[in-house]
């Protein structure tokens, strides 16, 4: 009886027809994950610290905007970029053969594009947010691959 009619055979099989490809895109098939990678933007960067890819703030709300526009938009604090929040819920990432984009529809509604006015960078990760991401991706690459070599 050869290898091929064993288990290490049948692992052997299946190793060769799984690519790094088909892992990749398993990886990202998961609808939480990506929700999860968006918040570090939109959470963690945007709303909570004001900030773009750079670790540069946006901007200041100014007094005008504090006492005028909205009492919410404390003078002397990071923008955050979620007036109506369609901003924030335009980001989507995509996936590709070797990365992933990630982008947003920064148009508002009087014709602002808060991508011109602000730079691409208020939709890019941060060096933290990419190290969180090269970690959660390396599990996530592990456990995927694992998975599909034992035929689930």
């Amino acid at each position: 009886m050869g290898i091929v009619n064993t288990v290490l055979g049948d692992l052997m099989e299946r190793t060769i027809h799984i690519s790094h490809r088909e892992v990749w895109f398993y990886v990202f098939q998961d609808m939480p994950f990506k929700q999860k990678v968006l918040d570090w933007i939109r959470i963690d960067q945007l709303f909570e610290q004001g900030t773009d890819e750079f670790g540069n703030v946006i901007g200041y709300y100014s007094i005008i905007t504090e006492m005028v526009y909205n009492p919410e938009k404390v003078a002397g604090t990071p923008y955050t970029l979620k007036d109506s929040g369609d901003f924030y819920k335009s980001f989507y990432i995509e996936v590709l053969n070797d990365g992933i984009i990630i982008n947003a529809d920064g148009v508002k509604p009087d014709g602002t594009n808060l991508l011109e006015k602000y730079g691409n960078g208020i939709i890019g990760l941060d060096e933290e947010s990419k190290r969180k991401l090269i970690e959660e991706i390396k599990d996530r690459y592990y456990t995927e691959a694992l998975r599909l070599l034992r035929g689930y």
